[in-house]
């Protein structure tokens, strides 16, 4: 089903979970990256269409407007109005940018209107810009780029809240010198942080609170052997909870779909991800948002108390627009899919991670969702 994980190195030191029925948990941060022939699935997205940016509903008048109000400057504005045309498919007007106009803005300008025409369009680069949570120079490390091409994205990335973004990958990919540095860059730009979790048990553990916690939804028997024997040891051992996670999460843990996916009309996205938790066979029809809402409002409750393991994590928006969802693990610590792209793994997280690598133009709200039979 999925292609195992390449290139990981630590970036942090491990810290414990604070304390809870989940028991001694241990998280170890590192950085997660695809292989290089994944590049592939960017190399037919370069085109002049992919690099226009799009303006739905406006006129120029609302544009002159909106582009002040997103701290542009006059020359700049200037310069977008008057390569600004009608467009058809977008019913408003739309733009080509030439590269020195690119080039030419600032990082917090580039910030402010990448945003938001992240959200005027799904489709464009700013929606599906690269992303990762930290400084540049560990976006970055050991990456065996070319010292030109590292500055050259450099020059393109932009802050929002504790990311960095990168949406101008048709312009580099026009000044790379090989397709072998534009396959190295894909591998860097898609690396993503996630972490390694390692429940210690002892013999005075309780037992009996840990399998209740870990085999949430499912037979104690996956889950009770495992722990009784790590108890029995006389040292006590930690095991990697994925080892105690149901099969489906075992199975697509730290690791990305296949190349041949691409093609797929199915969006193994974080909905699919998050609704097949449980699921021995994987359910395609949870990739149908509509299907999805169905099944949420008939076999799942909105719950108040702390969520626990198995249980729904929606993000929504001021107009109760959910986009995105994940699993409860333990802690503040998330199942999560950040997108369909076959360059997103299946990874944990933690949820207050996830705020900025969906930025939001209104302000976000986390509700949570139980199983009605684990109600």
């Amino acid at each position: 089903m999925s292609t195992q994980v390449q290139d990981q190195h630590t970036l942090d030191d491990s810290h414990f979970a604070a304390p809870g029925p989940w028991g001694r948990l241990e998280f170890a941060p590192f950085t997660i990256a695809p292989p290089q022939d994944f590049a592939v699935a960017y190399r037919g997205l370069l085109g002049i269409e992919s690099q226009t940016w799009h303006f739905p509903g406006a006129t120029e008048q609302t544009l002159e407007i909106l582009l002040g109000q997103l701290g542009l400057r006059a020359e700049i504005v200037g310069r977008m109005l008057s390569l600004a045309f009608d467009c058809r498919t977008q019913a408003g007007l739309s733009i080509i940018p030439p590269a020195d106009l690119v080039a030419e803005l600032s990082r917090t300008e580039r910030s402010e209107l990448y945003h938001w025409l992240s959200h005027a369009t799904g489709s464009s680069w700013q929606a599906n810009a690269f992303r990762f949570c930290g400084s540049f120079d560990d976006w970055f490390a050991l990456s065996q780029l070319d010292e030109r091409t590292i500055e050259l994205v450099e020059h393109y990335t932009y802050q929002r809240e504790n990311y960095l973004l990168f949406a101008d990958l048709p312009l580099v990919a026009e000044q790379l010198q090989d397709q072998s540095e534009f396959a190295r860059l894909i591998k860097v730009l898609a690396r993503e942080k996630t972490m390694l979790a390692k429940l210690h048990v002892h013999a005075d553990d309780n037992l009996d609170e840990l399998t209740a916690y870990w085999s949430r939804g499912r037979s104690t028997l996956d889950v009770r052997p495992i722990l009784e024997s790590l108890a029995h040891s006389q040292r006590g051992h930690a095991i990697d909870i994925v080892h105690l996670l149901p099969n489906f999460a075992r199975r697509l843990l730290y690791t990305y779909p296949q190349l041949n996916e691409t093609s797929s009309s199915i969006h193994r996205d974080c909905h699919w991800s998050s609704l097949n938790f449980y699921n021995e066979v994987p359910q395609d029809a949870m990739a149908n948002l509509q299907y999805v809402a169905e099944v949420v409002q008939r076999d799942w409750q909105q719950i108040n108390t702390p969520p626990q393991l198995g249980d729904l994590v929606f993000f929504q928006d001021e107009r109760q627009n959910i986009f995105h969802s994940a699993v409860h693990i333990a802690d503040d610590v998330l199942f999560t899919k950040n997108g369909p792209a076959i360059v997103r793994p299946w990874i944990l997280m933690r949820e207050r991670d996830l705020f900025g690598f969906y930025p939001q133009q209104t302000k976000v709200e986390v509700i949570y969702y139980r199983r009605r039979d684990l109600l």
